[in-house]
């Protein structure tokens, strides 16, 4: 498999860029109409001018230009016939799990975000006190955790100061679909479930991100409930995503960012990422 993508991010400054934003300021950038007035700043604008301007690898982590390579966790839609040949080379016991959530008629769907703030925040919770359990005893800052993977509180401060609404709210309207933060979730159906005041009828078990830039697309936010890990529901959320993007026909592949911490770089070779680079062919 060839390990260079060339992709095409469809406009320059004229239009906001979420991959790269969100990849130079994961917490300022994390949604793109959330975070629009982040988008239209003074941060965001030299982000971007030295994303147009230098030759070196500094200015984004993961989506670089003008021949310097630095690489990511990728996903090139290119190198499958369709969805289905992409799912039959993922590993059996991952395939086996995700039959698991399936069977548990646990389901995919994209979501309003703002329609479950309580669900994203019990989450956060249920991580954060499995992540400072594993913590070691004695052991002091982020490598005293399993991996080195110390729970950030920015998750609990992004969502907490979020205003939950009265009623239920329906799909969002993008200013831009090519350039543009969507939220797709794994839910589990209950009836008269509440998020605050609004009556869902399903719990939110796993969420993600997923930011949109021209050909590219990118993993942004995303958790699970630990509860339901053994279900196989990030994976299950992975594989849809992945469909969802793949059969769309204007991407070309799905970033998930670039990590050096060992247990998660497994996670996503199991899910098919592979270490490999995108070059911006057009910017």
């Amino acid at each position: 498999m060839d390990n260079l993508l060339t992709v095409d991010l469809m406009g320059e400054k004229e239009v906001i860029h979420p991959v790269i934003g969100s990849h130079m300021n994961h917490y300022a950038g994390w949604d793109s109409e959330y975070c629009f007035d982040w988008y239209k700043g003074k941060e965001y604008g030299k982000i971007i001018q030295n994303f147009i301007n230098t030759k070196k690898t500094k200015t984004i982590t993961h989506v670089n230009h003008t021949g310097q390579k630095s690489y990511g966790y990728n996903i090139f839609f290119r190198d499958y016939k369709n969805y289905e040949d992409y799912y039959s080379k993922l590993p059996k016991n991952v395939r086996r799990d995700i039959k698991i959530s399936e069977k548990s008629r646990f389901y995919f769907k994209e979501m309003n975000l703002m329609n479950h703030i309580p669900d994203i925040r019990l989450i956060h919770k249920e991580n954060k006190d499995r992540i400072h359990s594993l913590k070691i005893p004695g052991q002091e800052g982020a490598y005293a955790y399993r991996g080195g993977n110390k729970f950030n509180e920015n998750y609990t401060k992004i969502f907490d100061e979020i205003e939950l609404p009265k009623t239920k709210m329906g799909n969002r309207e993008l200013k831009d679909p090519l350039h543009c933060t969507k939220w797709y979730g794994i839910f589990r159906y209950l009836k008269h479930y509440r998020q605050g005041e609004v009556i869902t009828n399903e719990k939110l078990l796993a969420y993600s991100a997923i930011h949109l830039d021209g050909e590219i697309s990118s993993v942004g936010f995303i958790w699970g409930s630990p509860q339901y890990h053994s279900s196989g529901i990030m994976f299950n959320l992975i594989i849809s995503m992945v469909k969802e993007l793949m059969e769309s026909g204007k991407i070309k592949c799905l970033n998930y960012a670039k990590s050096g911490i060992p247990d998660l770089q497994k996670w996503k070779e199991r899910m098919l990422f592979r270490k490999s680079y995108i070059m911006v062919n057009k910017f």
